[in-house]
């Protein structure tokens, strides 16, 4: 797994930290059994996922929010900011997207 361990406030070390979608599961959905939130927080951000890919080439995703801390209960959103190709220039474009429960 590349998602470090969280420090002592409950957050990830601050930097990037490249991981796969399996990745983000394991350790931020099934890593806390009892939340109620955090798998609908991901089926979200994965269906958004998917249906870009199906439009554009995706780079890089940045993940951030209380989904990204070991909040355990309840962590209330996710948000991500992609860089994607524009479909019609190729060239590097950003865009920012929240999910919440």
């Amino acid at each position: 797994m590349s998602i470090p361990s969280f420090d002592t406030a409950g957050n990830l070390p601050e930097g990037r930290h490249p991981a796969s979608v399996d990745d983000v599961r394991k350790v931020l959905v099934d890593g806390f059994p009892s939340s109620r939130t955090r798998s609908a927080i991901f089926e979200y951000w994965a269906h958004h996922r998917e249906a870009l890919l199906e439009l554009v080439e995706v780079h890089r995703q940045w993940l951030a929010g209380s989904f990204t801390s070991d909040k355990p209960t309840r962590p209330t959103s996710m948000s991500s900011r992609c860089s994607t190709d524009r479909p019609s220039t190729n060239s590097p474009a950003t865009a920012s997207y929240s999910y919440a429960c």
